[in-house]
């Protein structure tokens, strides 16, 4: 299998609300921000979210792409297992940053 075989499988495979988590520790990591609070990379992504689709469809501010921690359990989960974050734990708290895959990933 090609590389970009894989990258294309991958990209079809992510579900919309690990892109849009993907997408918001990129935005984190160009602001020298790299790692990011677990509650903090919800509200940020449900906010991106919010202020780039929302506009697009009219939708109300209110909309999340993550509607609970649950889905933002899962999503991180599947982002990890396929190497695109990492993360560290200090105590209690998870800290997320995009791996170098990841940026690859997205950029590809």
């Amino acid at each position: 299998m090609e590389e970009h075989e894989f990258l294309s499988i991958l990209k079809d495979n992510l579900s919309i609300q690990s892109k849009w988590i993907l997408f918001t520790l990129l935005q984190a990591d160009k602001q020298k921000d790299h790692y990011m609070k677990k509650e903090k990379l919800w509200e940020q992504t449900n906010q991106n979210y919010a202020n780039n689709e929302g506009a697009k469809n009219n939708a109300n501010e209110t909309d999340s792409i993550l509607s609970s921690r649950y889905v933002l359990d899962i999503n991180t989960a599947r982002l990890e297992g396929a190497g695109l974050i990492s993360f560290e734990q200090v105590g209690k708290t998870k800290f997320y940053k995009i791996t170098e895959f990841g940026k690859y990933f997205l950029n590809t």
